[in-house]
């Protein structure tokens, strides 16, 4: 991925003052650009040469009905069982939202830290390092909660404390609260990842799970 990075400068497309004048190519966008090619590439040789399991089907009209099923009609199904149930619409908006807001994060931080400390030689290996270790840290207190409380009370508290989190980072104007704020927001993405699993088992039926989840991705 480095060298890919060093291949070529970053550099828009077009002349200054055209759309295409705000689409950069080059720099650390190649890595990006050749996983885009290779996800491509091997999503057309996985539509190519896969087949669908179907599980251990007893019946030969099952397998049948099966064979018989477009590469689309799992989606659609999922689809109408998700806008039909509120449990699943409800988790899979929670899901999405919270997640989208993760990768929002995931993306930002670096440049929050930079603009409050821009003189600043910022560590940001032994930050990020610091942030898995909050994960960790949140993954164990759901084990132990869990026993003592109810799923979705818990869920409660992580994403108030999430949204607590979220604020602070707004209104941070000092590298200590900011910092506060992310350990606090990482700790939360760790108390979240067994909390939704467990919540989306009891609610997403099990021969659906796959394209539900795949919708809530979307």
């Amino acid at each position: 991925a480095n060298k890919a990075a060093e291949l070529t400068k970053l550099h828009p497309i077009g002349t200054e003052g055209t759309l295409l004048s705000k689409v950069y190519v080059g720099g650390y966008l190649v890595p990006f650009d050749l996983s885009f090619c290779a996800l491509v590439v091997c999503g057309i040789l996985v539509s190519i040469l896969w087949g669908e399991n179907y599980g251990n089907e007893t019946q030969s009209a099952d397998k049948e009905d099966a064979n018989k099923k477009s590469w689309y009609s799992d989606f659609v199904e999922a689809y109408f069982t998700t806008i039909r149930s509120k449990d699943i619409l409800y988790t899979g908006l929670v899901s999405s939202l919270f997640e989208g807001s993760m990768y929002i994060f995931v993306f930002m931080w670096t440049p929050a830290m930079k603009a409050l400390m821009p003189d600043e030689d910022i560590p940001f290996g032994t930050v990020f390092a610091t942030f898995m270790v909050c994960c960790m840290a949140g993954s164990s207190i759901f084990s132990t909660f869990i026993g003592s409380m109810k799923n979705e009370k818990f869920g409660v508290f992580v994403f108030s404390a999430a949204t607590v989190a979220f604020i602070l980072m707004t209104l941070a104007n000092t590298a200590i609260t900011a910092i506060i704020a992310f350990l606090l927001f990482e700790t939360t993405v760790g108390c979240y990842f067994p909390m939704m699993g467990t919540m989306k088992s009891a609610i997403v039926p099990e021969n659906k799970r796959a394209a539900i989840y795949n919708i809530y991705r979307i």
